[in-house]
């Protein structure tokens, strides 16, 4: 449990598997709660394959919801988008060469928005074609992730999506390590930041990064090395 000044501050609760019904009185009880604690309760809503629901609940001090952030550092994440910290601009900065040599082999790099709203296939796995991937939350991603994947045209069990391709499994490793909020978006700056992520763990090794990011299989080390060394701390 967070806590902001004198108020502890609940981490997001996550609710699935619900009938519209069931949605409506727990935002009644959550807000209920929220508010004798002084909180504010925000929802976010996603609908499941089957039709039932899934609900994030998200609270907040008050003087959070109004208040700017103290002058010098960065917003904390929102439920509407992910405000990188000082650290995470630079890393997205330093292997920014790197995140576009992978966006290119990825065949993405060409794509409308620059590859952030392209998934596996180019949305043939997806009824009605490629989404907006860049308003939807982590949450919704996860959800259409998983929808890729049950679709039974999918040879490939892969349910790669965005700029870097990240896969669900990963995707998920990510949100957990980074303490990401469901209801982050996988706008351009998250993305760069969990392709940075990916390339920095995996460090100066050819094999790892070509394991991590499937369409370096075929690229010569010595590109890869030429990529990954490449500073885009300077060009910034």
């Amino acid at each position: 449990m967070a806590t902001t000044g004198d108020t502890p501050v609940p981490g997001d609760i996550i609710r699935e598997g619900l009938t519209n019904d069931q949605v409506e009185f727990l935002k009644r009880n959550f807000a209920q709660e929220a508010s004798d604690r002084g909180l504010i309760a925000t929802f976010q809503e996603t609908s499941q394959p089957d039709g039932l629901k899934t609900l994030v609940v998200h609270f907040a001090r008050r003087s959070e919801v109004t208040a700017p952030p103290p002058s010098g550092r960065a917003a904390a994440p929102s439920a509407h988008g992910q405000s990188l910290t000082r650290d995470q601009r630079q890393k997205v900065e330093r292997f920014g060469p790197m995140l576009d040599f992978v966006a290119k082999h990825e065949g993405t790099a060409n794509q409308p928005g620059g590859g952030f709203n392209t998934s596996l296939g180019f949305g043939m796995f997806i009824p009605g074609g490629e989404k907006n991937l860049v308003e939807m939350t982590l949450l919704q991603i996860d959800a259409l992730q998983t929808e890729i994947l049950n679709n039974p045209k999918n040879h490939f069990n892969s349910s790669a999506i965005g700029r870097y391709q990240i896969v669900r499994k990963t995707l998920r490793g990510l949100r957990t390590q980074l303490g990401l909020s469901p209801t982050a978006l996988y706008n351009e700056d998250l993305q760069n930041l969990l392709g940075a992520t990916l390339i920095s763990e995996r460090g100066r090794n050819v094999a790892g990064l070509r394991l991590e990011f499937a369409s370096l299989q075929n690229v010569s080390a010595a590109d890869i090395l030429a990529a990954f060394d490449a500073d885009g701390s300077a060009r910034a």
